[in-house]
């Protein structure tokens, strides 16, 4: 059996979309955990009305404590072999279970990894480099498959001792690439399995500096975590480099010893700039050539509010450069 666990939080938009999407599995044998955590625009009784219409999911209400907590109460009621995840405002393939699960029982893995399509904020789906197909390593399911919770299928097992941080807003970022890591077989699917919406309003759209100095300090403890765990050290490198810049990016320029981090990181870097994006050279180009400059750069193209919190372009721009 396998356990799908959706916390939900104010989504009442998108979350009937999002169940009927899930109860039209090819796979049979699921659990659907619903996590309500608190909301209060009516999702909950949408919740409770589908609890009613399909004994295979599962309601839980609790007060409002996060993502993390949602999604670790989810994994602590699982009954299923296996775990997936799916966000309340997103929708899955009719394959979505079906597919990684045959992938994974076949390979003996413990973990499956499958592509996903992107749709921005105006409907349209973001183009991506394919996933590779079959087997992979632990250091090939960290570049390829994001930190993403929700485009995997995972044993149970693997989540004995970890748990997301309650609290942190880049709670994957913290925790995916250990749950990699400790899967001793990993296979790997390039089907789009995931339809994972951008919208107004959400987490991953808030330009908030306390969720980029979040997603920072997460990257940092990554960092640590891969080399201890024996990624190759340019790699690493290479990823500081791209989230550092992406750091400086969007925080307003300060003194404090996280800012000044990220700075040292790309004013010395000598090496090369082939994995960030053509927006971010530029930007990397700017900052090594005036840092004053780089400031209203930034909020010039919409990556950074000014001191009144106008955003003057949005990030359509990025795609332009």
């Amino acid at each position: 059996m396998i356990s799908v666990i959706v916390p939900v939080y104010n989504v009442r938009p998108y979350l009937v979309r999002c169940l009927d999407s899930i109860l039209s599995q090819t796979f049979r044998d699921l659990e659907i955990i619903l996590v309500d955590d608190g909301s209060t625009d009516g999702s909950s009784e949408i919740c409770d009305d589908y609890c009613k219409k399909d004994g295979r999911i599962r309601v839980i209400h609790t007060e409002n404590h996060g993502l993390s907590a949602a999604r670790n109460l989810g994994i602590e009621m699982a009954a299923g072999e296996w775990i997936m995840f799916v966000d309340s405002d997103d929708r899955v393939s009719p394959d979505f279970c079906r597919l990684p699960l045959e992938n994974a029982e076949k390979e003996n893995a413990d973990l499956a990894v499958f592509d996903m399509t992107i749709i921005d904020i105006h409907g349209n789906a973001v183009i991506r480099e394919p996933l590779p197909k079959g087997i992979i390593s632990a250091e090939a399911a960290v570049e390829h498959g994001y930190s993403a919770v929700w485009n995997k299928l995972y044993h149970k097992t693997l989540f004995s001792g970890i748990r997301y941080p309650v609290g942190q807003i880049a709670e994957d970022t913290a925790t995916t690439h250990k749950l990699v890591y400790k899967a001793g077989k990993i296979v790997c699917l390039d089907d789009k399995l995931y339809y994972y919406q951008k919208r107004k309003g959400s987490i991953s759209e808030t330009k908030d500096e306390v969720l980029y100095r979040d997603l920072y300090k997460a990257n940092l403890q990554k960092t640590d975590d891969l080399r201890s765990f024996g990624f190759p050290e340019e790699k690493l490198q290479q990823r500081m480099l791209r989230e550092s810049l992406r750091f400086l990016m969007h925080i307003s320029p300060s003194d404090d010893p996280l800012y000044r981090r990220a700075y040292d990181q790309v004013s010395s870097w000598e090496g090369s700039t082939e994995g960030l994006e053509v927006h971010e050279r530029n930007a990397f180009r700017v900052l090594r050539f005036d840092k004053r400059f780089f400031h209203s750069y930034c909020i010039q193209r919409g990556w950074r509010a000014d001191s009144a919190g106008n955003m003057t372009v949005n990030d359509e721009t990025k795609e332009k450069e």
